[in-house]
Parts: structure tokens; C-alpha cells; sequence
């Protein structure tokens, strides 16, 4: 818990967290009704979203955790209560529901054999004029997918002693919209007819058929009503009117049915077709197998239970449910009568069977039912936290105006119903059993048991989580991808979760602690690595540098997931805020090497979130991402949370620990001759000049991105890009701005599944393959040679054109590749570096291989001219010394073929005219040493191109020096990187061709 905030209670809180808490009260504090009581909740976002406005019951909790610690609250005392009062109404019995939104209904389209209608949680769309209906729930970032198909009716009776089975969808005569009062009716009507028979020769028309579907603007739950009109002078008998749902087979789905004032869950059948249930049934559960957070389940509530005389189901081969019928039953219709139902349905985006209770409640008021979605809660967690948090505090008389104590009593009995409701979800019983644990969630219900813990000391909570504990660390992975915390039944890694698992196990470290913890925390903190995701941005999919978690896919491959996204850098800032105060404690145990990881990463963090804070007049709001045009409740709350998380001597302490991490981890240049004498007295700067210096830094950055944006979306609409790479004459090359912008790497950048970025590490990546291509080396049948690949894409992206590759790297085992392999960009076998997306995985298995290679000591078997072609990027500045690297050159081209082409970039100093870094981690080179390379070769017998300069002053890009945070630390992504800062001088990146000679 944030010690400033939570041991000084009186004291008024940090500006950051004032001006974010201001943000939240002017923009998206809004008055709400739930159930009939008026009160105040945050809304998801500041204006409608996509038509929605919703208030999410977590997203308020999770601003309530901030909002419980003492000082915030004794600042905001009634906006604190407010939003306790929301999240406690949002969750009755042992249900959490998801959210709130005001009544809304549209028709979007309104041809009835192609019709859109959206409310608050819903869109429904189909054909009425085939009886079709689809379902999907509403969400604002793309996973809405249809969850339901309303349709496969049948109507079943007897006329003349004649048994009789209608497909209802077959005979449908009339279908439409109609306005209500309050929503919208969807119908299609059936002129049933008696099939023709041997004493009617033709189809005797018998009865209507209606089935409307009522659609209210302030009900998450649809009204299906169907009505069998028999025509004057025809009697029907032993009816059976169907209601179904069909196409279930998109994923595993499990029947539960209400019965009796039980619940059970029939077996079914392997294949065809079967009775689940005979007699009344109150509530049936179609419910999607998967995280019950996440997992649809449908339910349908029959209005008149007792009428309902079976449940049939159909199952595929594979013995996925696909279609459901429920009969209703009447012995008979007489001439002009008529036969009505009806039944409830109610679709929700999360929830298990023990919610089925309250969900039937729930249907039976209108008024508790408006305006809320059901669905369960997303972070049930965060709400346990938040209140959990509030209750501690109250308890310990922490705030300036007292909790009364039956509130008190009142939350500690809601803590413990909800926690015993969680467990009940994730471990359930019977045909269900088996963990169901959604990571994120699982680490706030781990932070609630620790608060009531600490508060109570009672065994219940210890016990609790202990359990919780247990199931956090059955999520946590081994193998490639160990460290990572995957939900249960997943296989991806998700950052947000992973930081989550994070701050859970740092938050429980301290002496006497379970011994796992601290080893499973260190394992989790050994996962992060900085990496590239794709992102969408503006209809495209664009690279993101990153800090990462990575999971091994399936085909091999691996699949990162980031901090594009401000909450996620929000939650990992914050637990690496709390790993860093439990380690200043001494209650956790980190080598300086970790230590320094954990800083940097958390500055990286730090640094991310200062790009996406805009100031208002009424506050400061907390964009959703680098490239959003607002936040969310979500965002704001963690951004907050995280700041919180932080005193102002950790702040000041983790300052002193970058710098000093910045100091060792580059490479001091050498020290000039004479060197100047350090002035005396110079004051220390103080921290609002140093918030200064970063918000300009900042500021420079984002303005030089906006720039390049501006300028590569100019580029991209007047230029024609051709379909095939054209010869530029490339020689040994500078990277400048000017080949950014050419065709050349343009059409490399296509070819790679890439965006032109005015960043160096782009330019090596097209450098390469132009060069290789100019030499007519990409074509199929040639051979290639890669040196310290790491993780790079051209190894897929050449064995996609027909080359055999062999790919090498430095052996895992060697303590120089700890470095690489923390961060990500090491490689260890062939599997590392495929690419679905380049290279099919059977072009891989045949053409990709690897070895472990040290650059300082190539084998003498590759040694022998078998290769066309060899390269590396941006390697051979890391063997140790100037002379390592040209070593490495001269001796690699020993492994090429007469004629073959050799491609090296690495790291030039733009410094002419001082000393350089010649040994150390990184060596810069310059062209002098240049110069001398190119003779020693020449010597040799080959031939390096000449080093062609940029034009220097000529472009804008050429000019910028940019300064951390770099993109891959959690800069801008668009700033441009083709100039930086290393080790104090001015740098860029530098690609040598050169031809192997004869033999």
C-alpha cells in the first residue's frame, strides 16, 4: 500500500493524483440511477464512445482503490462514499455486474431481410424473412462476435387424425420492424398450412403464426412472444410450439437447466439428436465453455414454466452442441382460438451458473433491470480490492469523517460473500470442475485477502489466500516461456495480467514469507524484455518498441504483447514500484543486474505515461494510448494507482538510481586529454528543473513524431510504390533521411510486412536485403550465412525466396548472451526465428538451420567458401574492441564463395574529430577505422565499397539528435532515431558491401 498516502492521511495528496482526481469530477462524474436509487458513478469515457456511454462497475472500483487510501479520501470525502455506493449496488447477492448505461436503442438499417438494431449492450442483425435473428454483445474494441442466432422453430400438432411438423422459418408470409414506446418489436409471421394428402389434394391453410421479439431501450433482456391463431372452423390438437436457438457450434457450449428450484447439467449426446429434459423447467443456460469472465452464456426463462413439456438438443459428430428446442405443449386449439407463450432471453458476455439465481430475480423487475448488463465483471478482483481497502481504513480510523459501524459490518459481510463467491467460480464442482482463473482478477483478490489479513489477522483470510496463491502459481509458466502468467485454458501471455501477477507477489513478499514467492516474482520479473508489437493506428498495423511479454505459439513462433496501451504501463509501473520499495526494505533479495532491470524498466514506464497526459483547464486526463484522442475511467484510474504507488523519496531515489544505471550501462567515451576541472559550488539542480528538462525533452520528441507523421503520410499519398525492388547503385552507406523515403526501402519495407519509420534499425533491416539483391543474391537456390541473428526477420524472409539459411547466434550458455536473452533478442535454435507471415513453417523445417556460433571464433568448418552470402546487423560493435570487429569481417569473408557478397552494419561515430569508444560493451566506429577495414580487405584480395556520406544539413531528420527515452523504451514511436546519443557522442548506423575476390 502506498506508504505517503496511507501512513500520512492528513496530508493533501500529490499534485499528479489532485489533477487526475479533478479530470475524473469535471468530466466524467456523472449522475446515475441503478434500481431506482440516484446517485453518482464514472463514466468510461468523457463524451459517447461509439454510441455508448457506459460506467463499468471494475472501472470504478478501481478508482475507488485510489479514492479508499486516507489522504484522497479525507480530500474527497463525498466523491469517495459516492462511488462505493455504485460499485455495492452493482453487486447483489454473490453477482457483480459488468455495467451501467443510459437507455438507448437505434435502428441502423431497417430492411427486415437486413436489419441492424443497437442498445446499450446488444446489436441484433439477420433476415426475418428466413426467421433469423443474430445476437452479439457490445464492446468498443472489436470482440463482438455473434454469441446467439435466434431461430430453428417447428410447430408440431394434429388435424384429422393427421400428425403434423412445420418448419416454421420455411412458411414464413410477412416479417418487419414496429416502433414501441420504449424499443423496438422484431416479427415474422407463418401461414401454417396442412400439407396436401391423399384426400386433399392441396395444402389446407389451418393456422397463423407469429413470433415477435420485443427489444426495450432499457433492458439488456429480449421478449420472445409467439402466437398460434387456429382460422374459423379448424381445430388443431396435442400442439407443441417451439422455441430454439441454433448454430451453437462456433464454440463448446454446456446446457444447464432450472428445474424444482435446482440446477442440472444433462449429458450430450455424442452425436444427433436427444431428450436433455421432460417435464416444466423454469431456466435454461446455454453456457460457452472458457474464462467465466469472458464466456457467453444465454439465458431463456419460459414465462409459463408449467407448459413446457421437453427439452431436445442436436450435436455434431464432434459432439458440440448445435441446436436446442424447447416445446411448449396444449392439448387443444379450438376453430378461431388462440395459443400464446412467451419466455425471457437474456444474453451475457460473462457469467457461470451460480450467477443463474440472482440473473432469474433480476427478470423479474423492470425497474432493477434498466440499464444494466448482467454480465459479470470483468476484474472481479478490483472491486474485492477496492472495498477492502475502504473497510481497512475505516476500521483503523484513518479517515477525517468517521464510517459508521454497521457500514462497516456491512462491507466486511460483502467481502466475505464475494470472496467465497469467487472461489466457488474458480473451482468449480462436477461436470465443470477444474480451474477457471482469469490472471488479472486472481492478483486483486490476492491483494483484498492480504488487506483483510493484515487488518483482521483472522485464519479464514490466511487460508483464503494461501488458496489464491496456489492457483496464481499454477498460472505461471515454464519452458520457453517461463515466468510468463497465462489465464487458465490460454496460451498467450498478456502484459497487463503479467504485471498484475507481478504487483500480487510483491505486495506478499517480506520476511517469513512463502518461500515460493520470492523465486516465482524474480522468474516473473525475468519475463520482461523490451520487444516489437503491431498496433493499429489510423486502419494500418504499425510497429511499436516496446516493453514485452513473450509467448511461444503453437506453429513455433512467438507472439509479444506490450504497453502500447496506457493502462498496461500504468499496472506494470506500479508493480515495479512496489518490487522496488520491498527490495529498498530489504524483503526482497535482487542482484544489482535485476535491480537495474527492474529501475530501467520502470523508467521506461514512467517515461511512457508523461506522452500521453494532457493538461485541461479542469485537470489532467490520461490518454488510452500514444495515438488516442482521449482516455477512459480505466486508464485514468491506474495511471493514478501507479503514481500513488510512489513516495517522493522513492521517486527521488529511483532518479538517482537511473542515472546511475545510465552512467554504467553506457560506455564512458574517453576522457579528453586536458580535461576541464568540475566547477565548484554548483547547486544540484532542483526537481522542478529536472520536470522541466524531461517535459521539453518530451515535448521535442513528440513534436519532431508529429513531424515525421506528417511527412510520411505526405510521401505515401503522392508516391507510386512498384511492384518490384529497382537497382539504386547502393554502396558502404550512412543512414540518412533521403533513403528513408526512397522506393528502395520502401519496397523492403512491404516485403518485411513493415511501415517506413524514420528510425535507424529500419533502415539496417532494408539495407540489408537491397544490398544482397543488387549483388543478384536473393535468388532461390543461393546460400546464406547469418551471423548473431538474434531475433531478427530476414532469416524467414530469405528462406521465403528459396535460400537456405543458416542462422547462428552466441550459446545460450555463454554469460555474454545473458544481456541479449533478457532482452529479448536472442536466438537458441531454428524455431526462434520463424515467421508465419515470411516463410510457411514447411519452407523453415527445410531450409532454416541454426548453430551456435561465436563471431570472435568461427568454426573452421564454415570457414571453407560454401556460402553466397553472409551478413550481420548491428553485431560486430559488441565483440569487445575495434580490432575484434574488423577481425570478425576479414575472417567471415573466408566463409563465402568467389564472388559472394558480405553485408555488416553497426554503430558510426558522426564525431570525427574526438577520441572514440574502442574497447568496452559497445565500440563506435568511425571512418578512419573504416578506412583502414577497406585496405586490410583490400589486401586480403577483396573489395569493400566506398563509404558514400549522407548529405549532411540537408534534411530536417538528419539533424535531430534524438535523447532517451528511444522508441523501444517507451518513447514516441514515430520520433526519429536516426541520429542518438551513445556514450556521449553522436551516432548513427553504417553498412558495409563487400565482394569476396577469387579464390
Amino acid at each position: 500500500m502506498p506508504a505517503d498516502l496511507d501512513t500520512a492521511p492528513y496530508l493533501p495528496p500529490p499534485a499528479g493524483i489532485r489533477d487526475g482526481l479533478a479530470f475524473i469530477k469535471a468530466r466524467l462524474l456523472q449522475p446515475v440511477t441503478v434500481q431506482g436509487a440516484a446517485m453518482q458513478a464514472i463514466a468510461e469515457t468523457a463524451e459517447p464512445f461509439n454510441d455508448s456511454h457506459w460506467y463499468w462497475t471494475d472501472d470504478n472500483a478501481k478508482a475507488l482503490e485510489l479514492l479508499a487510501l486516507p489522504a484522497v479520501r479525507n480530500a474527497e470525502p463525498a466523491l469517495a462514499d459516492s462511488v462505493l455506493d455504485f460499485v455495492l449496488v452493482m453487486s447483489p447477492g454473490e453477482a457483480i455486474w459488468r455495467r451501467l448505461a443510459a437507455p438507448q436503442i437505434q435502428a441502423r438499417r431497417l430492411d427486415p431481410r437486413d436489419f441492424l438494431v443497437v442498445t446499450p449492450f446488444h446489436s441484433f442483425e439477420g433476415d426475418l424473412s428466413r426467421g433469423v435473428l443474430r445476437q452479439s454483445s457490445r464492446f468498443n474494441d472489436g470482440r463482438e462476435r455473434v454469441a446467439a442466432v435466434h431461430t430453428g422453430h417447428l410447430l408440431e400438432f394434429q388435424l384429422g387424425g393427421r400428425k403434423h411438423c412445420i418448419d416454421v422459418e420455411d412458411s414464413i408470409t410477412d416479417c418487419g420492424l414496429l416502433r414501441t414506446v420504449d424499443g423496438i418489436t422484431l416479427f415474422h409471421e407463418s401461414t401454417i398450412e396442412a400439407p396436401a394428402s391423399l384426400l386433399s389434394r392441396q395444402a389446407q391453410p389451418v393456422a397463423t403464426l407469429r413470433y415477435s421479439y420485443d427489444i426495450r431501450a432499457d433492458s439488456a433482456a429480449i421478449l420472445l412472444r409467439v402466437t398460434l391463431r387456429a382460422l374459423a372452423g379448424i381445430q388443431l390438437s396435442q400442439l407443441r410450439l417451439t422455441t430454439a436457438c441454433d448454430a451453437l457450434s462456433d464454440v463448446p457450449r454446456t446446457c444447464h437447466v432450472g428445474a424444482g428450484g435446482t440446477y442440472a447439467t444433462p449429458k450430450l449426446p455424442p452425436a444427433g439428436a436427444a431428450y436433455l429434459h421432460r417435464g416444466p423447467l423454469q431456466q435454461l443456460l446455454l453456457a460457452e465453455a472458457g474464462n467465466p469472465g469472458f464466456a457467453h452464456t444465454l439465458h431463456l426463462r419460459p414465462r409459463q414454466p408449467d407448459q413446457v413439456v421437453s427439452l431436445s438438443a442436436t450435436t455434431r459428430e464432434d459432439g458440440r452442441l448445435q441446436w436446442v428446442v424447447l416445446r411448449h405443449a396444449a392439448s387443444r386449439l379450438p376453430a378461431g382460438g388462440e395459443f400464446a407463450i412467451a419466455e425471457d432471453r437474456l444474453l451475457l458476455a460473462g457469467g457461470d451458473l451460480a450467477q443463474a439465481p440472482t440473473v432469474m430475480s433480476l427478470l423479474d423487475s423492470r425497474e432493477a433491470m434498466a440499464g444494466i448488463d448482467p454480465s459479470a465483471s470483468y476484474d472481479h478482483g478490483a472491486e474485492l480490492n477496492a472495498v477492502a481497502t475502504y473497510w481497512r481504513h475505516g476500521m483503523a480510523d484513518r479517515y477525517a469523517t468517521p464510517v459508521p459501524p454497521e457500514r462497516l459490518a456491512a462491507l466486511r459481510a460483502w467481502l466475505d460473500r464475494h470472496l467465497d463467491a469467487f472461489f466457488a467460480a474458480v473451482t468449480p464442482q462436477g461436470d465443470a470442475a477444474g480451474h477457471r482463473v482469469y490472471v488479472r482478477g486472481l492478483a486483486f483478490v490476492i491483494l483484498a485477502l492480504d488487506t483483510m489479513l493484515r487488518g483482521t489477522g483472522e485464519a479464514r483470510y490466511r487460508l483464503a489466500l494461501g488458496a489464491a496463491l496456489d492457483l496464481l502459481l499454477q498460472c505461471q509458466q515454464r519452458g520457453a516461456n517461463d515466468g510468463v502468467f497465462f489465464d487458465s485454458g490460454g496460451n498467450t501471455g498478456y502484459l497487463d495480467c503479467h504485471a498484475a501477477g507481478i504487483l500480487a507477489l510483491a505486495r506478499l513478499v517480506e520476511p517469513g514469507c512463502d518461500a515460493r514467492i520470492a523465486p516465482a516474482l524474480r522468474r516473473a520479473l525475468a519475463a520482461l524484455r523490451l520487444g516489437t508489437i503491431m498496433v493499429p493506428v489510423g486502419g494500418a498495423s504499425l510497429p511499436y518498441d516496446t516493453i514485452v511479454v513473450r509467448s511461444r505459439m503453437a506453429d513455433g513462433g512467438w507472439t509479444e504483447d506490450g504497453a502500447f496501451w496506457t493502462y498496461k504501463a500504468a499496472l506494470l509501473l506500479r508493480a515495479l514500484r512496489v518490487v522496488l520499495s520491498r527490495r529498498a526494505a530489504s524483503h526482497l533479495d535482487l542482484s544489482p543486474a535485476e535491480a537495474d532491470r527492474v529501475v530501467t524498466f520502470a523508467r521506461a514506464c514512467s517515461d511512457r505515461l508523461a506522452t500521453t497526459a494532457r493538461r485541461h483547464s479542469d485537470g489532467v486526463e490520461h490518454l488510452t494510448s500514444p495515438h488516442a484522442g482521449e482516455g477512459n475511467s480505466e486508464t485514468q484510474a491506474w495511471v493514478l494507482l501507479a503514481e500513488a504507488e510512489a513516495t517522493a523519496e522513492e521517486a527521488d531515489a529511483a532518479i538517482a538510481a537511473v542515472a546511475a544505471i545510465t552512467g554504467s550501462a553506457d560506455p564512458a567515451p574517453a576522457p579528453d586529454p586536458a580535461p576541464m576541472p568540475a566547477p565548484a559550488n554548483v547547486p544540484e539542480p532542483s526537481p522542478e528543473l529536472l520536470h522541466e528538462a524531461r517535459t521539453l525533452r518530451i515535448n521535442v520528441k513528440m513534436l519532431a513524431a508529429t513531424l515525421a507523421q506528417a511527412r510520411l503520410a505526405g510521401l505515401t499519398e503522392t508516391a507510386t510504390l512498384p511492384g518490384v525492388p529497382r537497382r539504386f547503385g547502393l554502396g558502404s552507406r550512412i543512414c540518412c533521411q533521403a533513403d528513408i523515403e526512397q522506393d528502395w526501402l520502401r519496397h523492403w519495407c512491404r516485403a518485411l510486412g513493415t511501415s517506413p519509420r524514420y528510425h535507424r534499425k529500419l533502415w539496417e533491416d532494408c539495407f540489408v536485403p537491397q544490398a544482397l539483391w543488387e549483388a543478384g543474391m536473393l535468388e532461390p537456390g543461393r546460400r546464406g550465412l547469418g551471423f548473431a541473428v538474434g531475433t531478427e526477420d530476414l532469416p524467414a524472409f530469405f528462406v521465403g525466396r528459396g535460400i537456405e539459411v543458416l542462422a547462428t547466434d552466441l550459446d545460450a550458455s555463454d554469460d555474454r548472451a545473458d544481456a541479449w536473452r533478457d532482452s529479448g533478442q536472442h536466438a537458441n535454435r531454428a524455431q526462434n526465428l520463424y515467421r508465419p507471415r515470411l516463410a510457411k513453417a514447411a519452407e523453415c523445417d527445410r531450409l532454416l538451420g541454426f548453430r551456435a556460433v561465436d563471431m570472435t571464433a568461427i568454426p573452421e568448418d564454415l570457414l571453407q567458401g560454401r556460402f553466397d552470402f553472409v551478413w550481420s546487423i548491428c553485431a560486430l560493435e559488441h565483440l569487445g574492441s575495434l580490432e575484434a570487429g574488423e577481425d570478425f569481417i576479414r575472417s567471415a569473408m573466408r566463409c563465402l564463395r568467389p564472388g559472394g557478397t558480405a553485408v555488416h552494419t553497426t554503430e558510426y561515430n558522426m564525431d570525427q574529430d574526438r577520441p572514440t569508444l574502442a574497447t568496452g560493451p559497445t565500440v563506435l566506429y568511425q571512418r578512419r577505422h573504416l578506412d583502414r577495414l577497406a585496405r586490410a580487405l583490400a589486401a586480403d584480395g577483396h573489395a569493400m565499397r566506398p563509404l558514400q556520406d549522407p548529405p549532411g544539413g540537408q534534411h530536417l531528420f538528419d539533424q535531430l539528435v534524438d535523447v532517451p527515452p528511444y522508441p523501444h523504451e517507451g518513447g514516441p514511436q514515430d520520433a526519429p532515431h536516426l541520429r542518438l546519443t551513445l556514450g556521449g557522442y553522436t551516432t548513427t548506423s553504417v553498412g558495409l558491401i563487400i565482394q569476396a575476390g577469387a579464390a
